[in-house]
């Protein structure tokens, strides 16, 4: 029925019941803190909800408190309200523990929102860490790449050309003679000064090595 009287208030639980004591003069303050808590007892069952145990972060379990089946019990004192009227922190809810105003008095801090932002928390700071674990493990796994990867061996040069004349390298052992004709790839340096010393007609004779003959393998003047 109280559905069909009240709008929504967008809380759970049943429309809240305000007790207002009025201590007058007969109660002392002690006395007056004996009689709230001793309602607040009486109405625990009805008030306090029921926690539900969802899945939290590692081995810490998480949950929150489902106020769809409570009745909010809020106290307050009837000089409380005359001083300081009824939008002031006047208003005690049993199950929390200080003076709150009206809203927040009714407000339910440990229902399911305060899970699901705990919740969301939870998953941005795993994300984050799988981030950071994918980098740390794509860096560690490139530098294992660079460290294991075999050295390549130089690719071997071919040998240069020989002396086209005598077969020899290119290049005499002591190096170049200042007094040798340059470079001109075909000869090495022997057969480049031999050549530069010899005239055209005596190249032959160089190249193939000058023999001197013995008298007697000159032929006889009588054939």
């Amino acid at each position: 029925m109280w559905q069909s009287l009240y709008s929504p208030t967008g809380r759970d639980g049943y429309p809240p019941v305000a007790v207002v004591f009025d201590p007058g003069t007969r109660l002392g303050e002690q006395a007056l803190k004996n009689r709230m808590n001793r309602v607040l007892d009486l109405t625990r069952v009805h008030w306090s909800g029921k926690y539900q145990k969802l899945g939290g972060y590692g081995s810490e379990p998480d949950g929150y408190v489902d106020y769809g089946d409570a009745i909010p019990v809020l106290f307050t004192t009837l000089d409380r309200i005359q001083d300081c009227g009824p939008l002031a922190p006047v208003w005690w809810r049993c199950g929390h523990r200080r003076w709150e105003t009206l809203p927040d008095a009714l407000d339910n801090p440990q229902d399911r929102r305060a899970w699901r932002r705990r919740e969301a928390g939870r998953s941005a700071a795993r994300k984050e860490q799988e981030a950071w674990e994918r980098k740390e493990g794509s860096a560690a796994a490139g530098d294992w790449s660079q460290r294991h990867i075999p050295a390549q061996p130089e690719p071997a040069l071919p040998p240069p050309p020989p002396c086209q004349v005598c077969g020899s390298p290119l290049k005499g052992l002591g190096g170049e003679d200042p007094s040798a004709p340059p470079s001109d790839g075909r000869t090495c340096e022997a057969c480049r000064i031999a050549e530069a010393a010899q005239p055209a007609t005596g190249l032959f004779k160089v190249l193939l090595g000058r023999q001197d003959k013995h008298p007697r393998d000159e032929p006889p003047a009588w054939l």
